[in-house]
Order: structure tokens, then C-alpha cells, then sequence
């Protein structure tokens, strides 16, 4: 069960991604319309960071702060972990429970970011692993 690749359970919804440079406005709008907790901070083509609702939360909410002109960077999570498409659930889970993580970028072969791997993700494949009753 946990030796699964993350390619087998990782919803089939396309990573949002923005650059580092881009407004705080401009992200959480994209956080609001799709409808999605993170989005990936990149500088270029490679992940730089993540930015949470999370982070929105504890970092932004009720600071004097002009989101129109203030970029991501400088409220993102800097520290962002990768796992490749093929890494087990089981390494997920452990990366996620070691670092604290909901979201997980996952990486194709050529190093960019295909996917996010999220709590749900891991919590759907598992309750669908075991058969549930009713009591």
C-alpha cells in the first residue's frame, strides 16, 4: 500500500504555479477562483518556494501590508521539498509528517513541476485502501 508511486494517486488537477515576483493580490485571487490551498513559487522554471493559505493566514492577515505591490516572495515558504512522480506514498507521508507539509510539488524527469501532491490526496488514497462498514 505504501510502496504505491504518487503517479497512481495524485489528483488530476494542473499545478498552479507563479513567479516569485508576482503580487500577493495576484496569488490569492488565483488561491480564490481555482479554488486550491498553495500555489508554487518559482523562480524561472524551477520551484523557489510555496505559498499557502497558511501562510496567507499567518503571515498576511491583519499586517499593514499593499498586496497589489508587495510579491510573493516575501511571504512564501522558502523551504519547499520535492518528490518525483515515482517516489512511493509512503516517502510522501514521511516528508510531509517530517517537515510539516500539506502540499508537495511533484517533479517530472526534465526537473519541472507536474503536479501537487496534497493532505487530501493521501488521506483519498487511503480511505479508499480500506474496506469501511457501516456500525
Amino acid at each position: 500500500m505504501f510502496n504505491r508511486p504518487l503517479s497512481e494517486i495524485v489528483s488530476e488537477q494542473d499545478p498552479v504555479a507563479v513567479q516569485a515576483g508576482t503580487p500577493l493580490s495576484e496569488v490569492v485571487d488565483t488561491l480564490r477562483s481555482k479554488r486550491i490551498g498553495s500555489v508554487v513559487v518559482l523562480d524561472g522554471d524551477r520551484p523557489f518556494g510555496i505559498f499557502t493559505e497558511r501562510d496567507l493566514l499567518l503571515k498576511v492577515v491583519g499586517r499593514d501590508i499593499d498586496l497589489a505591490s508587495t510579491p510573493v516572495r516575501q511571504f512564501m515558504s522558502p523551504k519547499v521539498i520535492t518528490l518525483r512522480l515515482s517516489d512511493s506514498v509512503g516517502r510522501a507521508i514521511a516528508a510531509m509528517r517530517g517537515g510539516n507539509f500539506r502540499h508537495l510539488p511533484l517533479m517530472g524527469d526534465d526537473g519541472k513541476i507536474v503536479k501537487v501532491l496534497s493532505q487530501k490526496d493521501i488521506i483519498n488514497y487511503l480511505a479508499d485502501s480500506f474496506e469501511l462498514s457501516a456500525t
